[in-house]
């Protein structure tokens, strides 16, 4: 394990919860964690809260983002 960590602030994240014929599915994205030396870890969609403080706001964003980003590799 690597010696380093970045600690960053206040921080949002979205669990999200699908339902599909009556079984539940979490919605991860793929994270890489060189810290803890992984390349792929599993993690909810999240982001650290900006300026403005609208956890809202910051939540939907990476929400889109991390989703979006993973829509072409299903």
């Amino acid at each position: 394990m690597h010696g380093i960590v970045l600690v960053r602030g206040n921080a949002v994240g979205v669990l999200v919860v699908l339902r599909c014929e009556g079984k539940k599915y979490l919605l991860l994205v793929r994270q890489p964690r060189f810290a803890i030396s992984e390349q792929a870890s599993l993690e909810i969609p999240a982001g650290i809260l900006d300026w403005t403080g609208d956890y809202r706001k910051v939540a939907l964003s990476e929400l889109e983002e991390e989703a979006q980003s993973y829509r072409g590799s299903l």
